[in-house]
């Protein structure tokens, strides 16, 4: 019995498998080397190229900036003699918050003296929470109509 390829000459088809082993080593070779000549011309992604070497940066130019040595102003920090709101006034605004009934879900609520760190109210500020989006938080941009005659709006 003769296996499959082979032939009276070639018993074991050996010939027809070096055949096939060529022509597959053929292919892959000039597929390589395709892809290496559209790399180098940067044609397909690699690292290969043959565009010259980009020149180095030049130093950023010392500017001379008009009027001289200027001074940034100092922002006065936070005003020390300003009200700390009582404990009682921030326990009653957020009681009404608790009842408000426009509000849903659970809320976290934590009121810190700024200067001194001072917590005056905590209403279950230490349960995690996802926070609100940004949407949620801020009021809506200012709408504009614009007015007159062959315009829209009124």
């Amino acid at each position: 019995m003769v296996a499959h390829g082979a032939t009276d000459e070639d018993p074991g088809g050996a010939v027809g498998l070096r055949r096939r082993t060529t022509a597959t080593v053929a292919v892959l070779a000039v597929a390589l080397a395709g892809y290496g000549t559209a790399d180098a011309a940067d044609l397909v992604p690699g690292v290969l190229t043959t565009d010259p070497v980009p020149a180095e940066a030049r130093p950023f130019p010392d500017v001379e900036m008009p009027g001289g040595d200027l001074v940034a102003p100092t922002v006065p920090g936070p005003d020390e003699t300003a009200p700390v709101p009582g404990a009682a006034a921030l326990s009653e605004l957020t009681t009404a918050l608790e009842q408000d009934h426009r509000r849903t879900g659970t809320f976290g609520l934590v009121v810190a003296d700024g200067i001194t760190g001072e917590v005056l109210v905590d209403h279950d500020g230490g349960t995690p929470r996802t926070p609100a989006p940004p949407s949620r938080c801020s009021p809506p941009p200012p709408r504009s109509t614009p007015s007159g005659p062959g315009r829209l709006g009124g």
